[in-house]
């Protein structure tokens, strides 16, 4: 049987894959809210079948709008994914959260905390995408920290 990284059969997986992409093709707003509301109350109901796995709070992360719940859900996805030894979904998170807080938050703290955290993630992977974001991410802070030195 086929499973998600944390232990999420693909057949219970596969709906949200299926509603990822209908948001990502829909047409009009409200058909892209609707298939985000449906894909979110999904995610509940595998949480309450598996927990608060890193994939669910991860990707639930994904849809939500308001970015101190999405920091919020992605910090506890990734305590869950180191608590686990989960390297995978470490990795993905940790990019996720240097990505929020350098290119969104603009935060050179939490921006340089979890730069550190996906480094560390990366370590041997060879996942050249994250290795390629990574570079992205550490000089895109480099750049905001020499933007904050200048202004």
């Amino acid at each position: 049987m086929n499973m998600t990284p944390d232990r999420v059969p693909s057949a219970d997986w596969d709906l949200i894959h299926e509603l990822a992409v209908e948001i990502a093709n829909a047409d009009k707003e409200e058909e892209e809210a609707r298939y985000r509301a449906r894909l979110l109350e999904y995610l509940e109901v595998l949480e309450r079948k598996y927990g608060a796995i890193p994939s669910i709070l991860a990707t639930r992360a994904d849809y939500v709008d308001d970015i101190n719940t999405r920091r919020n859900l992605l910090q506890q996805a990734f305590r869950a994914a180191r608590d686990r030894s989960d390297h995978h979904n470490e990795l993905l998170i940790a990019s996720s959260l240097s990505q929020l807080e350098i290119e969104i938050s603009k935060d050179i703290v939490e921006g340089e905390k979890w730069l550190k955290a996906f480094e560390e993630a990366l370590g041997g992977h060879e996942d050249e995408f994250e290795k390629w974001e990574f570079k992205r991410l550490t000089s895109l802070l480099e750049a905001i920290r020499e933007d904050s030195k200048q202004g």
